[in-house]
């Protein structure tokens, strides 16, 4: 299901850390069946895969996202090596206000990877993922990305250990060297019904 063309076309950035964004990983009507057959999730926050309905085109995701083809793009991508490594998948649906807030990264993780599939997204709202330049100012960043659908972003998180940690959109990546390859979807809106991605990274 994945474009993994478009993947492989990700502009790749260095500052303020490392990171990528693509845009048509997924088409509209792509991410409408995944929407479609998404698990039913009632309350905010992150939910591992083992607790949810995994069916039809929600599943065809998901193993595009467990895929070698996948972890051999990000580790060319991101300057890691991410075949064979371990990977978590994490899906949200709703998200409220509290959600978008800088907060440290689970050291666990060497990269992170999200995928969003909202068919549309007013930026009023907020929810944006942004690369900050620090840890102290949620404005002070160097590129926002829109949460539409197909779009993708990620960040190496464990990709040099004398590096200072790295802010990751709403999330500072602290940078460590454990051998996980995971993923959680962020919040893209504010006190509203999401429909947000699962991920991986």
């Amino acid at each position: 299901m994945i474009n993994f063309n478009a993947l492989e076309a990700a502009k790749v950035y260095d500052a303020p850390f490392r990171f990528i964004t693509a845009e048509g990983a997924l088409t509209k009507a792509q991410a409408g069946e995944v929407r479609r057959d998404y698990p039913t999730i009632d309350r905010s926050g992150y939910l591992p895969l083992t607790k949810l309905d995994v069916k039809g085109a929600f599943a065809s995701l998901i193993d595009d996202l467990q895929s070698k083809r996948l972890a051999e793009i990000l580790s060319d991508k991101l300057s890691l090596d991410l075949v064979d490594k371990p990977r978590m998948i994490t899906v949200r649906k709703l998200s409220k206000i509290g959600d978008g807030r800088v907060h440290n990264d689970s050291v666990s993780k060497i990269t992170t990877m999200l995928i969003y599939l909202n068919d549309d997204w007013d930026p009023a709202e907020g929810g944006a993922i942004r690369a900050l330049n620090g840890p102290d100012d949620m404005d002070d960043f160097s590129l926002e990305f829109p949460p539409l659908a197909g779009n993708v972003f990620a960040c190496a998180v464990g990709y040099e250990l004398a590096r200072p940690s790295a802010i990751c959109g709403r999330t500072l990546c602290r940078a460590d060297d454990l051998p996980r390859f995971a993923g959680c979807a962020r919040p893209q809106r504010k006190s509203r019904r999401v429909a947000n991605a699962p991920e991986e990274a």
